[in-house]
Formats: structure tokens, sequence, C-alpha cells
């Protein structure tokens, strides 16, 4: 498939926002300005109380790939699911408000997933801020990302990046009784379909690290909704990393680090 083929394939880009006056525009950038032009871009306001509503209409002004939605706040999974029902591209994007997009993350994630016959792909992230230079995770090969090996200890994989076919949320949508990890949930949900998944190794996205990342906010609950997930899907749960177990991380970093070798 030759690009300008590619370019004729309209993505859908998913956007929920919360409270995101902070970060939204440059969020906001960083998908318009994208290599790949054929967009849809759906922002779902999950009812914030600052100025990310007047931040967002300001853009759909400008943009006219801009669908925004407003509604009450019933937290991501149900913005998620709202923004992929809406979506008419035959490729779906996630972006997090608060991360950035590289320019040509579109066009790489679709170039690659076409070429390689795949129908759910992510890519690596570079964290920021960050005292190290071009940090990225995750830090593991294409080859095994999706595999039951490394998938049994959690999710490594970073949401913002997820891009797949339309064609799996006609067999699957977010589970809305899963308020956290909602993503990790997804992954296995889209494995045990039998997709094919890949990871693109290339950093294509940048991951923001602040005080109110869920991540940091409701660790207890993501742990708690990784393991039901793992359950569900017939995975041991006896893998996962508990927060103030040094020890544990410690063996388990170190069994990762053998297991990405092979």
């Amino acid at each position: 498939m030759h690009n300008h083929n590619i370019e004729s394939i309209k993505v859908s880009i998913i956007i929920s926002a919360y409270n995101a006056e902070r970060y939204i525009s440059e969020s906001l950038d960083s998908i318009i300005n994208q290599t790949h032009q054929n967009l849809e871009i759906i922002i779902i306001n999950d009812g914030s109380t600052d100025n990310t509503k007047k931040i967002c209409l300001e853009y759909q002004k400008k943009d006219p790939r801009i669908i925004f939605i407003d509604k009450e706040n019933e937290g991501l999974t149900k913005s998620l699911n709202k923004g992929i029902k809406l979506a008419t591209g035959a490729w779906i994007a996630r972006q997090d408000a608060d991360d950035i997009s590289l320019t040509n993350r579109i066009e790489s994630q679709l170039s690659f997933s076409i070429k390689n016959k795949i129908d759910f792909c992510t890519s690596k992230a570079l964290i920021f801020p960050s005292s190290k230079k071009n940090y990225y995770i995750p830090k593991i090969r294409s080859n095994v990302a999706f595999k039951k090996k490394i998938l049994k200890y959690g999710n490594p994989h970073i949401h913002g990046t997820f891009f797949f076919k339309k064609k799996i949320i006609e067999k699957i949508i977010y589970d809305e009784k899963i308020k956290y990890a909602q993503d990790f949930n997804f992954i296995l949900a889209v494995k045990s379909l039998g997709f094919k998944m890949a990871l693109l190794e290339r950093p294509l996205y940048k991951l923001r690290i602040h005080e109110n990342s869920i991540s940091f906010k409701k660790r207890n609950e993501q742990i708690e909704s990784v393991r039901n997930s793992l359950k569900k899907y017939g995975y041991s749960t006896s893998y996962i990393i508990e927060e103030n177990n040094g020890f544990k991380k410690l063996i388990i970093r170190a069994l990762k680090q053998c297991e990405s070798i092979f």
C-alpha cells in the first residue's frame, strides 16, 4: 500500500478530558499538527469544572475536524466508550489530554499496522518531565510485548498510545464496570479474541508525569483492577507487583529483564 493510499484513511482520535486546562492546548496542538491529516478528533469533556470546555471550543472553531462532546462527570471508561461509538474512522487512536503525540505518530502507527497486518498496536513513549535524557517505556521487545509471559506481570503498555482497527469495537468495548486500569482489561479482551497485536518500538508519544496522574493517586485501586482482569482471563495473579514490597519488586524486575532478552 502506497503512502497516498494511506492518506485517504481516516483515523478517529479519542480524547477524554477532565480539568485539563493546564495541558490540553499542547495536547491538541500535537494532534492537529500530525503528518497524517485525515483525522477526526473527538474530545469528550467529562464534566470539567475549569476552563477545559472553553479552550476546546476555541480549538473547534479553528479546526472543523474537532467534534466536541460536553457531558457530566462519569469517569474515563464511559467517556472513552462514548467517543468510540461516535468514531467514523477506519482506525481509532487514543490520546490523553495531558500527553503529547509526536508529529508522525498517527502516520507511523497506521503504516506499521497496515504493513504488518496488525489489528491493535501500541508504541513506546518518552517520559517527561524527566531528569533522565530520552527515558522511554516500555523497555520490552515488540515480539514479546503481548505475550502472556509479559502480561502476567500487569500492563506495560501506555494507554495513550493505543491504535486499533475500528472492527475491534464491533466485538468489544471498554468494560464500564471497571473504573481503573480499564486499558489493561481491554488489552486482555482484545487478545482473547485472537486479534493481531504489536508494539511499535519507536517512541511516538510523550507521557507526562505529574502528581495528578491517576497512576499516582489511585495505585491501589489500579492494582486491584489488574488482578481482577488477570483472573477473568485465566492468568495467574501471583506475579503482580505489589507496591511497598521492594524485595519482590526487585526479583520481578530481574525476571522481567531476563524474559525480554529471550
